[in-house]
């Protein structure tokens, strides 16, 4: 009797090895059966009872999971952040122009441009000074996007262009000449900011520079 006992009692159908084998320690829902009768009820639970033991999980772990959820959520933001910033070039820029200090002067604040292939939605600070161009993002997508100040000898300028949606390209970067598309508009404002430097000339440099008589 006592072998037909444990045969029954250990007569698990094929579909739950699987979680047999992975439940060899003890259930810490069940520490009054024996190891058999535990994992029997383990795998039980994963076949017939799942959403219940994930809820069970769930509710004698939660202070661990309001520690663990932050942190994922912190991790993911700062890792979006860097394949934006190695996508769109502003990593490559800011191994040249990065800015440590702020410029003097007004700055557009709140505005949407595309850099590469990155799109920034009224997230970009846009500045024009003697010095050059300033770049810059809001705090919280600041992550591998440190503020950058372009000489304006290392920016050209084309003209408008697109059918529906106009902007203006603005080369960044002599070597790499990293695309910057703005609307009219700013890039107007930018002018006005800019005054003599803005670089109308450095892109006729840009086009005569093989012939020796650039800037």
């Amino acid at each position: 009797m006592g072998k037909q006992e444990d045969s029954k009692t250990l007569d698990v159908q094929p579909h739950n090895w699987i979680a047999i084998v992975c439940s060899r320690r003890a259930s810490p829902f069940r520490p009054d059966l024996i190891p058999g009768q535990q994992l029997i009820l383990t795998a039980r639970r994963f076949r017939y009872n799942r959403p219940n033991f994930m809820q069970n999980l769930i509710d004698n772990h939660s202070s661990f999971l309001w520690i663990i959820f932050p942190l994922y959520f912190a991790s993911l933001w700062l890792l979006i952040s860097a394949m934006l910033s190695f996508i769109a070039g502003w990593a490559t820029l800011a191994k040249r122009f990065r800015c440590a200090n702020p410029i003097t002067g007004e700055c557009l604040t709140f505005q949407s441009g595309k850099m590469g292939m990155t799109n920034y939605s009224m997230c970009l600070t846009l500045g024009a000074s003697p010095q050059g161009l300033y770049l810059a993002v809001m705090p919280p997508f600041r992550f591998r996007h440190p503020p950058l100040l372009i000489p304006w000898n290392e920016i050209s300028v084309a003209p408008p262009r697109g059918l529906l949606f106009k902007f203006v390209r603005l080369g960044l970067g002599r070597e790499c000449d990293i695309p910057l598309r703005l609307r009219p508009k700013i890039v107007e404002k930018l002018q006005q900011e800019a005054g003599e430097y803005w670089p109308t000339s450095i892109m006729q440099a840009f086009q005569t520079s093989g012939d020796g008589r650039g800037m």
